[in-house]
């Protein structure tokens, strides 16, 4: 058993400057154990694949058991590949001796390698940002000699207590081109739920912004029910859904979903995101995220895929509006996305 020891975490609060990582590399053993003195706040970073000198043979496996003996993280498969990689923050008044474990899966003698070890400050890519906010414009070339339109939308959401959520945002809201221009789809909407760091949930309630029905009927600021979803971290491999719900004379129907996947690769985040229903607005688009800096704090967005605006010219809701089509094509945009503290 190999015990790697830290500062105490009352030396390190006297500190002007945060400690330095400790970095150290040993044998993956197949039933080894290896004990790490963590204090509170302190990060764990533990794998034989994605970090300087780790390696691996056969498929390793990685659990970390806490100081109670009860185990608090697991990992099979990581980096794409059979290695594995373990992240871990001391939660507070959970100090004290952890014990990791190295063995093959399914309990065989045939992996080996090398265990890269991290332990120092909690690093960007497990911090659960305080504020974070987002937004992003499109521009959409109009096929059939059509003028274009625009995408856009915006999100902002605040943890101003644990894990309390709040969240604001809207779907997409296009602004179509043509002779009279015209607005399609957009909803604003507030939502309260939790976030633990892996699993964020949120509901509430919003309004329609002169949504329009593909029938071409106005909704007229209709009241919506929105839910929220995220599994994952932030900075981190994670998947983000959010559903709205109308009412709609005497039916419930689907008013947008939003959905998007993102995989970090170091300061770059690639995503996939997909937008759509009975707003008037469909949007299909890869792209990535630049961050800015270690702390990861501010990031410029590109988007680039294809969208359609329902087209519905200006007009007064108690006149039937007319020229109402799609007005869709390749799109590319940019964004800002910011997670100060």
């Amino acid at each position: 058993m190999v015990a790697l020891l830290l500062t105490a975490p009352e030396a390190l609060a006297q500190r002007a400057e945060p400690p330095p990582t400790e970095r150290r590399a040993l044998p993956h053993v197949p039933g080894g154990s290896i004990a790490v003195e963590l204090g509170e706040g302190e990060e764990l970073h533990a794998a034989t694949c994605g970090l300087a000198d780790a390696a691996f043979t056969g498929d390793t496996t990685l659990a970390l058991i806490a100081p109670d003996g009860q185990r608090v993280a697991f990992n099979d498969d990581a980096c794409f590949s059979l290695g594995s990689s373990l992240r871990f923050v001391v939660p507070p008044g959970r100090s004290g001796r952890y014990v990791l474990q190295t063995e093959c899966y399914g309990g065989s003698q045939d992996c080996g390698g090398t265990l890269a070890l991290q332990v120092g400050p909690q690093s960007a890519e497990t911090r659960v940002p305080r504020v974070r906010a987002a937004g992003a414009m499109r521009g959409v070339i109009g096929l059939e000699g059509e003028q274009g339109a625009l995408v856009g939308d915006v999100m902002a959401e605040a943890r101003p207590l644990g894990p309390l959520l709040v969240r604001f945002g809207g779907t997409p809201l296009g602004i179509g081109g043509g002779d009279r221009g015209g607005l399609a789809g957009g909803s604003l909407s507030l939502a309260v739920g939790f976030d633990e760091g892996l699993v964020a949930v949120a509901a509430g309630a919003g309004i329609s912004v002169l949504a329009t029905r593909l029938d071409g009927q106005r909704a007229q600021e209709t009241p919506i029910f929105v839910t929220f979803a995220r599994l994952g971290r932030l900075h981190m491999f994670h998947f983000e859904a959010q559903l709205a719900i109308w009412s709609f004379g005497d039916a419930l129907e689907v008013l947008s979903f939003h959905a998007i996947a993102r995989l970090p690769l170091g300061p770059v985040e690639l995503f996939v995101r997909g937008a759509g229903g009975h707003d008037g607005i469909a949007l299909g688009e890869v792209g990535a995220v630049v961050w800015s800096g270690d702390d990861r704090t501010v990031g410029i967005s590109v988007h680039a895929g294809g969208a359609g605006v329902f087209h519905q010219p200006l007009c007064r809701f108690d006149v039937p509006c007319r020229d109402q089509r799609w007005i869709a094509g390749p799109s590319l945009g940019l964004g800002v996305e910011l997670r100060p503290w």
